[in-house]
């Protein structure tokens, strides 16, 4: 199910750090496969969060830009998750969210077509309660 407002820090947002914690562990793996141990790390996120778009940047990653490519105009409704997938489905490396659709999708095709698993951030702790939030229950 998609992520509701309530539950949306506590379930489905993970923290660059995480994520970036998992790359570091993907490539390990990547280099013990014998590939080369700093992979270009290519970022396909629906995020419109310009923190994140930041962080992303600072950690000298890329994003898929597809308004500069004019993917939808190319390829119609569907072209930019059907690009993203294929990007996904073929990379050497996956780091992935485990309460993401397009992850659970690329990583069945990822192990169907090349044997390949899928690598997760850690979990992560639940944030305190700040003054005056409300949580579930």
């Amino acid at each position: 199910g998609k992520c509701s407002e309530e539950d949306m820090y506590s379930k489905c947002l993970i923290p660059m750090e995480f994520y970036a914690d998992a790359v570091a562990r993907a490539r390990t793996d990547a280099a013990a496969r014998g590939l080369h141990s700093r992979l270009p790390v290519a970022v396909t996120t629906d995020t419109t969060s310009e923190d994140d778009i930041q962080k992303i940047e600072q950690l000298g990653w890329h994003t898929i830009d597809h308004s500069k490519y004019g993917t939808t105009e190319l390829w119609g409704a569907f072209g930019e998750v059907m690009v993203d997938f294929a990007i996904l489905a073929h990379a050497d490396e996956f780091v992935g969210s485990r309460v993401s659709t397009m992850t659970r999708i690329t990583a069945l095709r990822r192990l169907s077509w090349y044997q390949r698993d899928v690598s997760y951030p850690n979990v992560k702790p639940t944030p305190p309660i700040k003054k005056g939030e409300k949580r579930g229950g």
